[in-house]
């Protein structure tokens, strides 16, 4: 078996002939050929052995070379850097070398970055496909000829939350909604197979799980063979006006609702026999039908006379006084459901008085009251919880195994837990002059004061890495996170932090990156094949990378010997050409350059440059030959890559149902799709040549050249409304122009890229809508003047009464021993009459006030204080122990008004409704919803509610669940419409004896807009 001489590796290396140079693990220059030494302007002695920050000067702010080699160690990865070179600025390509038998890096091979080639014009043409497709406002997808996906843009990624292509089904017809994705799915089929363009209205799921209607089309892209290669497809957002006209009518539906609700259970009776001629049909239905009209209550609703109410109708009718009951429990049999309801009722029985003053009748009046005192028993529970948890969450902060500490927001430290006395031996920052800073290592100042001045000015999250003195002297890494918390302003209130010790963690990553090798075979690091040749031309030497790219053996010695079967792997085209060009270059002595195709392991051929240089002796003589083959395959390939993207682009923009244009720097028109020239009539030279005014109307053209020519000369994001001529009818159309520069690495706008959308339709359905907006202004001003005549009209007679039974008070005299308990009575009940009339115009007024109010940012342990506050009475006669927690979700957006009638009506029910053997106990918090969004949660010890018996009518107005204290039956109604006006949603879950949860979920500020529109 012939040997081959080994390889000297340091001539190899300098044989090279592009610039190459090898730094060790500690960034020392190792090594460095001619051709880098020529490229640095430095001899090699000048090079070899001096530190890398010496002998290759960084250039701009950045990682120093430690910190690269790292880096380098680390991610095994290339980078480019910048460096200061003898011709300017020049880009550095660093390419990590491990050794051979472990993971440790052993040298950093250094060259200049590759020019750019057609690459960059490829990627440039799919960054314009993938910019225009990120940027139009639809969700856009791609998918092979057979259907099957192969892109979607990050707007269909982000709507559908879906992992893209990545998952296990990731066809686009997997978020349809399941009514429509059978006939979705087969038209779909249809369409693959006839190669037809598609098109459908669907509902898309969202990533919250909510559907939405989508106009979603696809064409088919065709390869120049008239093959169908590809299909692009859309969806554009339509749900906005499928669903408008619902919202309406539910708008109407609501003011219809309130216009019939009542109150109160309420019922005339006239005679002495007490004759029904009107009963409320939330009585009715609370007796299952029993109370009916032309009947006497004595016939038909025996409770009447059972629990004593006869006698209160006959005294009423009989001394022509109105009599008052707080709070009284009453039993209804309900006779469809044989249920039984006991509930505490404020009964009102006012004599009803002809025209000549003649008691006629009897007004009966009930209001549930029994919320009110289960509301008073929970607030009062609720204010001890708060007391107590206060106190918890301390104790669990100075707990925990770390340092905690808040900051003003202008960085000043106000508040250290214990452990910070612990570990730096200072208990306090307070006094003795010290700063916190003293405690940082001094290396270590300048970068955290940037990194904390950079997150106040962008107000968000602060994290940093920092070595801190401990009482020992000795310096130890922690890991500083600190969080900034605004208040109801959205002003910066308060910075809260921890450090958190990482020492051990920093120094097993320094002895990982101390154990590194420093050397390793440095020629088989170079990304190129190596060869030599002797004076008569013949192979003698092939690197380890021709081996691995041809899949010869190594030890075979036919590859070198006589028969060269290393020419084998060359094309058969190509190796006579090789073989001339290599016995040329022996003639005449000079270097060589040429391309040739090589065969890979697995049988397909790449081009290579093939470049070779000769040693000279001393007489001139060729003594041997040194070279490198490096793969341009993709040179190639990227040619018609090029190609193809273009088409791509242009077809994508000719495909979509908008106006797109792309502008040069300069605001030049460069491009117009086909749907702009057809739209328009103007072709790119016409629009070129005299512009784009003449499409605006006289009045709005001046405006429209001026903002696109001012964003351009700015470099901001355009966005323009005006109306644009079509050429088929001369008809002048509103449209929405957007665009966006693309820049290039250097932030220098390499071009424009904009749509113009029709929206035309949208600007007549606005007008539809402002006009229907003024009608519901209209009805609400209807409203209101309702609510003003109904509380007026029944103020009236009320204050007639009142006047009459305190003339008769004066004037009168009773021998009755109980006259003064029933002129109490009657007095309550005047007082209670107004109550309600003033409850039935708050909750109107509460309804109207969701048209109007706009959200804001609410802090909800502020507000939750100030109803506590408002009910602390309540609390305090109950004893009840109240406890928030809102660390998880401190504030949101609500109309601040509402989410106050929210909170009071929870919690002075939770109060009021208590349980009669314990002290309420209320808890309030907050948390974050999986799918997103808000729930805040209200959790009571109290009585409970029967859901199985009351669930249908819980949220119903003036239902009432228990009879024991008094109240109107609108806190829980009211709460129900506030929540779902906000786009919210009310649950509760209760179990009788032990307590009550209603948990309000709350959408993201910006889904719970779109839902109360």
């Amino acid at each position: 078996m012939l040997s081959s001489p080994a390889p000297d590796f340091g001539l190899l290396f300098d044989a090279l002939p592009t610039p190459h140079l090898a730094l060790t693990a500690d960034h020392t220059v190792a090594a460095a050929n001619a051709a880098m030494c020529q490229w640095l302007g430095r001899p090699v002695a000048a090079l070899v052995g001096t530190d890398a920050a010496t002998a290759l000067p960084l250039a701009g702010p950045g990682p120093d070379w430690q910190e690269l080699l790292r880096a380098l160690g680390q991610h095994r990865r290339e980078l480019t850097v910048q460096l200061h070179t003898p011709a300017g600025l020049q880009a550095l390509l660093l390419r990590p070398v491990p050794a051979e038998a472990a993971a440790e890096l052993r040298y950093v091979l250094a060259l200049p970055a590759p020019p750019p080639t057609a690459a960059a014009g490829v990627r440039r043409q799919q960054e314009q496909f993938r910019f225009l497709s990120e940027f139009i406002p639809q969700l856009v997808w791609t998918t092979n000829a057979q259907g099957q996906p192969d892109y979607f843009n990050q707007r269909w990624l982000d709507y559908t939350g879906l992992p893209g292509l990545s998952a296990p089904d990731p066809a686009w017809t997997t978020a349809l909604h399941p009514t429509d994705a059978p006939a979705a799915a087969q038209r779909w089929q249809l369409a693959l197979a006839g190669a037809e363009p598609y098109r459908a209205e669907l509902r898309l799921r969202a990533h919250d799980g909510r559907y939405r209607w989508f106009l979603v089309q696809a064409l088919p892209l065709r390869s120049a063979q008239g093959r169908v290669s590809q299909w692009l497809g859309t969806c554009t957002d339509i749900d906005d006006a499928k669903r408008v006209q619902q919202r309406l009518l539910a708008k109407d539906r609501q003011l219809q609702q309130i216009l019939g609700e009542v109150p109160a259970y309420v019922a005339t009776l006239f005679g002495t026999e007490h004759i029904c001629s009107f009963v409320t049909p939330n009585f009715q239905a609370l007796l299952g039908g029993r109370l009916r009209v032309g009947w006497s209550v004595r016939e038909t609703v025996a409770e009447f006379q059972e629990q004593g109410l006869l006698d209160l109708l006959d005294e009423a009718y009989r001394s022509g006084r109105t009599l008052t009951q707080p709070a009284r429990l009453l039993d209804w049999l309900n006779a469809v459901t044989g249920q039984h309801t006991r509930r505490y009722y404020d009964l009102t029985l006012q004599p009803l008085l002809t025209e000549q003053g003649l008691v006629q009748g009897v007004l009966f009046f009930a209001i549930d009251a029994t919320e009110r005192v289960q509301a008073q028993q929970r607030s009062e529970r609720l204010a001890a919880a708060g007391r107590r948890r206060n106190e918890q969450v301390r104790s669990m902060t100075e707990a925990l195994p770390l340092i905690s500490f808040s900051q003003a927001p202008s960085g000043r430290i106000v508040y250290v837990s214990p452990q910070w006395g612990h570990y730096t031996g200072v208990p306090t920052l307070a006094g003795r002059g010290r700063d916190w800073r003293s405690f940082v290592h001094p290396d270590d100042l300048a970068p955290v004061a940037t990194s904390f001045a950079r997150a106040r000015r962008a107000r968000t999250p602060w994290t940093t890495q920092l070595r801190l003195r401990r009482h020992d002297g000795h310096y130890c890494w922690h890991l500083v996170r600190s969080l900034p918390v605004f208040d109801a302003q959205d002003r910066l209130s308060r910075w809260y932090g921890s450090l958190t010790d990482v020492h051990e963690q920093q120094e097993l990553h320094e002895r990982l990156r101390r154990s590194e090798e420093r050397f390793r075979f440095l020629t088989q690091s170079v990304p190129h094949i190596i060869w030599t040749a002797d004076a008569a031309g013949r192979l003698d030497y092939l690197s380890p990378q021709w081996f691995r790219l041809t899949g010869q053996n190594p030890q075979d010695p036919a590859v070198l010997g006589p028969e060269a079967g290393w020419q084998l792997a060359l094309h058969p085209s190509d190796a006579a050409a090789t073989r001339a060009r290599l016995l040329t270059a022996l003639q005449t002595r000079r270097s060589f350059m040429m391309e040739a195709r090589l065969r890979r392991r697995d049988g397909q051929y790449r081009w290579h440059l093939v470049h070779g240089v000769p040693e000279l002796g001393p007489d001139g003589e060729v003594l041997r030959f040194f070279g490198s083959n490096t793969d341009i395959h993709e040179q190639y390939e990227l040619q018609a890559e090029l190609r193809r993207s273009e088409v791509e682009f242009r077809f994508l923009a000719d495909s979509i149902p908008q106006l797109v244009w792309t502008l040069e720097p300069d605001g030049t028109p460069s491009f117009l799709n086909e749907e702009w020239q057809k739209y328009t009539g103007l072709t790119l030279p016409e629009v070129q040549q005299h512009g784009w005014g003449t499409l605006v109307p006289e009045p709005e053209r001046a405006l429209a050249e001026r903002t696109l020519g001012d964003n351009v000369r700015l470099g901001r994001v355009h966005e323009h409304e005006n109306r644009l001529r079509r050429a088929a009818d001369g008809q002048y159309r509103w449209h929405l122009h957007r665009a966006r520069p693309m820049r290039d690495a250097d932030g220098r706008i390499v071009r424009w890229f904009g749509t113009s959308t029709d929206i035309d339709d949208y600007k007549r359905f606005q007008h539809e809508v402002e006009a229907r907006n003024a009608e519901l202004v209209r009805i609400n001003q209807d409203l209101d003047n309702f609510v003003y005549t109904a509380s007026h009209d029944l103020r009236q007679p009320i204050d007639n009464m009142g006047g009459i039974f305190h003339e008769l008070v004066r004037s009168a005299r009773f021998d009755d021993p109980e006259a003064p308990a029933l002129v109490t009575m009657f007095e309550h009940s005047l007082e209670q009459i107004y109550t309600t009339i003033q409850e039935l115009s708050a909750l109107v007024q509460a309804q109207k006030h969701n048209l109007t109010a706009a959200p804001e940012q609410v802090r909800l342990e502020r507000l939750t204080q100030e109803v506590l506050h408002s009910i602390g009475e309540q609390i305090r006669n109950t004893g009840a122990v109240v406890e928030t927690d809102f660390a998880e979700v401190p504030a949101v957006e609500f109309i601040r008004p509402n989410l106050q009638s929210v909170l009071y009506n929870l919690l002075s029910n939770a109060v009021k409704y208590r349980a009669p053997d314990r002290p309420p106990r209320i808890r309030v918090w907050t948390q974050r919803l999986p799918a997103g969004g808000t729930q805040l949660t209200v959790q009571d010890n109290g009585l409970g509610i029967d859901l199985a018996r009351h669930g249908k009518d819980l949220f119903q107005l003036f239902r009432r669940f228990h009879d024991h204290v008094p109240g109107s039956g609108t806190g829980l109604y009211l709460v129900q419409r506030l929540v779902q006006a906000h786009g919210g949603q009310l649950e509760v879950e209760s179990q009788v004896g032990e307590g009550t949860t209603f948990r309000v979920k709350l959408p993201n500020a910006e889904n719970g807009a779109a839902r109360a529109e």
